[in-house]
């Protein structure tokens, strides 16, 4: 959610269907255009998706999961 509201407010509601929805081919239009805007979109979702695999990881680490926890150990290393 926190994503969605920082690029609407970046990228415009130009970007949105009706639903509400993120047009993916819009959103796009707008960013792959510009180099400046798609450094902006990327220092919003990086971190956002480097934290949601970093919780993810803890989780199933609390979980017990040890096939995914021994699979995700390396990158692990590279999400620091």
């Amino acid at each position: 959610q926190e994503c969605y509201e920082q690029l609407v407010t970046l990228l415009g509601k130009e970007i949105l269907q009706q639903d509400g929805m993120i047009d993916k081919a819009a959103m796009a239009d707008r960013i792959f255009g510009n180099p400046q805007i798609l450094e902006q979109v990327n220092a919003i979702i990086h971190p956002a998706v480097k934290q949601y695999i970093l919780e993810q990881i803890n989780y199933e680490k609390k979980a017990q999961n040890a096939a995914f926890y021994r699979s995700s150990i390396a990158d692990r290393r590279t999400l620091r």
